[in-house]
């Protein structure tokens, strides 16, 4: 993974003896990994990550490069959020595209918990790990629902708060 030649590299440096690093290490890129796999991935490693500003952020896939876009609320979460991305089997690069504002941030968490709170009120809507990601008039959708009247009320519903843009990479499960 990119994240282990990362850590060959530091490891060789720390040595006293060691002046220059080149390091010409090939990541494997296991074929088995669609873009879109990818990208799905790497959302659920930054959801899992106490602490990052995961509702502003969108990860787009293409090939073996993710781009990530939206809002950090520092400098330092902005490097995290590119480190768990690069640290992904089969990610070759990471363009971090992210741009920090603490407002923005607050602004789209917010807007993402009154979309959430508006999808549960629904009678008979359920959904295991269910998540959005808001940045500005762009928003993605991801996780599972029971039926497929609940992916298309999810869509309807996010629309409705005025986003123009919408991925909804929801899956079925009648088991939710």
């Amino acid at each position: 993974s990119y994240r282990r030649k990362l850590a060959a590299e530091e490891i060789a440096i720390d040595d006293e003896n060691v002046h220059v690093v080149r390091n010409e290490l090939v990541v494997a890129t296991p074929e088995a990994h669609a873009p879109a796999f990818l990208a799905e991935l790497v959302n659920r490693l930054l959801d899992n990550d106490g602490g990052l500003s995961n509702e502003s952020i969108m990860v787009n896939s293409k090939g073996n490069t993710l781009t990530l876009s939206g809002y950090a609320s520092s400098e330092i979460e902005k490097t995290r959020i590119a480190d768990v991305a690069a640290s992904v089997d089969g990610v070759r690069k990471v363009a971090n595209m992210l741009v920090v504002n603490p407002v923005e941030v607050a602004r789209n968490r917010q807007h993402c918990l009154e979309i959430l709170e508006s999808l549960n009120a629904i009678i008979g809507f359920s959904s295991r790990g269910l998540r959005l990601s808001v940045v500005n008039e762009s928003a993605r959708l991801s996780g599972w629902v029971a039926a497929a009247w609940m992916k298309e009320t999810a869509e309807t519903t996010v629309r409705s708060y005025g986003i123009l843009t919408l991925t909804n990479d929801i899956n079925l499960d009648p088991v939710v």
